[in-house]
């Protein structure tokens, strides 16, 4: 049963912000809000700027909602064959293994499905991977500051749960040290994280290629998209969010672009005085009052730990006979040799069944390895095309022995190879990413910089 209050929580670098929400036969009201700044550098002071947070909101316990940071959060879309409802988690699991950009035994993760399509029956299904580690920080700060964990979501998934309109939106999150890009058409189509920061942000208007650059960003992302079913908004959230900021990128790139409200949101009763800097709260806040269908996280257990368990119970159990047949031997009682018999021969068949399911897990591990390196490929040259940044020519782009790839290619300068760097350091298609060199060319009569970088497939 949904709760009647519940508190949204939206943990910053600089500041802790919370929302609190009771329900009425009307929808749910504003009973409460607040921002409390958090100390540079101290991040052991997250719990009691939490409370203080709370107690200036007017709470002091009860649920809360909670947005985990975008770094520990990993989403993408997957399309799955035509399948029942209960084998839909064992596939996405199997999806884990290949595309978490977290070791499988520190990933948590949790799904959204849509309805099965009426022409093919393949379901899609929107899988968010977390670091357990974030997942266990996080309900330890909600803890400590008195509140209970009542939903736990990432950030790009929140926002895009209050965006439910049939016209394509691109939330753009701006904060103390980064820039959040989520493209929603029709659920979460598209989430990147920019390291643009909200004061750098606030010189648009006197620098032109701060302005620029983050223009050019939002036309990736929305030219990665494809055709989308209708012209797309922009709207502005987070701490950052100005209206000069607004009115400079819509004049820049020709499309609508306002600040967040939360008039007109579904189930918000109105009018309810919340500004842009508090979106996120209110959106988990809202979404945990009316009862989300979506991403309970909850821990991976990867296939080695499974049969690790299975064999735990295979040897336990053979133990166990052979206690029962010592202790008839023991009691003067000896087995029946016809029983003995076949005992042994069910162990002997029992090791030989062992062996083959470790000779075919083993191919199995084979064989995902190969999967991941022929699906992580393409998927690494998608991602590069739209991280790329203005400035860069690729020239060459191969996967070697093992799946180790190489892109080669000329840049501008070596602040745009830097930059690339950065982009590409942001997605979870290259791991163990590396600049293999960087060095001065010439191509006619202009100087250019040509470099190689290297990496590995996401690991399982």
């Amino acid at each position: 049963m949904a709760p009647k209050r519940i508190i949204g929580v939206d943990l910053q670098q600089d500041s802790v912000r919370v929302v609190v929400l009771t329900r009425r036969k009307d929808g749910m009201h504003l009973a409460g809000q607040a921002c409390v700044a958090l100390p540079k550098g101290e991040p052991e002071l997250l719990p009691t700027v939490l409370r203080k947070a709370c107690l200036a909101a007017g709470v002091s316990s009860g649920p809360a909602a909670l947005a985990l940071p975008r770094g520990e959060v990993a989403a993408r879309t997957v399309l799955l064959p035509p399948a029942p409802p209960d084998q839909v988690e064992p596939m996405l699991d199997m999806e884990v293994q290949q595309y978490s950009p977290f070791p499988s035994p520190e990933s948590a993760f949790g799904y959204l499905a849509q309805p099965p399509r009426p022409e093919t029956g393949e379901v899609e299904c929107l899988l968010v991977v977390a670091r357990q580690a974030a997942l266990d920080s996080a309900r330890r700060t909600l803890a400590s500051a008195g509140l209970s964990p009542a939903w736990l979501a990432a950030q790009g998934v929140a926002l895009c749960g209050m965006l439910t309109g049939e016209r394509p939106v691109l939330v753009i999150q701006v904060e103390a040290g980064w820039t959040g890009l989520d493209l929603v058409s029709g659920g979460l189509s598209i989430s990147r994280t920019l390291p643009l920061g909200s004061a750098r942000l606030r010189e648009a208007g006197q620098d032109p290629s701060v302005l620029e650059r983050l223009a050019g960003e939002v036309e990736r992302c929305l030219l990665s998209a494809g055709e989308l079913p209708a012209p797309p908004e922009l709207v502005l959230v987070g701490g950052g969010a100005q209206e000069a900021l607004a009115a400079l990128l819509a004049e820049r790139l020709g499309v609508a672009c306002r600040l967040w409200t939360a008039s007109g949101q579904p189930g918000l009763a109105a009018p309810t005085p919340l500004g842009p800097e508090y979106a996120l709260a209110a959106a988990v806040a809202l979404q945990a009052a009316t009862g989300p269908a979506t991403l309970a996280l909850r821990t991976h257990a990867p296939e080695t730990e499974r049969r690790s368990r299975s064999r735990a119970v295979l040897v336990g159990a053979l133990s166990l006979l052979a206690v029962v047949v010592v202790v008839l031997v023991a009691l003067g009682r000896g087995p029946d040799p016809e029983q003995v018999a076949r005992t042994q021969r069910l162990l002997v068949r029992v090791n030989s069944l062992q062996a083959r399911a470790d000779h075919l897990a083993d191919l199995e591990r084979e064989l995902r390895v190969r999967v991941r390196e022929q699906r992580s490929f393409p998927d690494a040259a998608r991602d590069f095309a739209v991280r790329a940044p203005a400035g860069v020519w690729l020239s060459s782009f191969a996967c070697g022995p093992g799946g180790r790839a190489t892109a080669r290619g000329k840049a501008l300068s070596s602040a745009k190879v830097g930059q690339l760097m950065t982009a590409l350091g942001e997605s979870p298609c290259f791991t163990d990413l590396n600049l293999a060199f960087v060095r001065q060319t010439k191509v006619g009569e202009s100087a250019l910089v040509e470099f190689s970088i290297t990496w590995e497939p996401p690991g399982e």
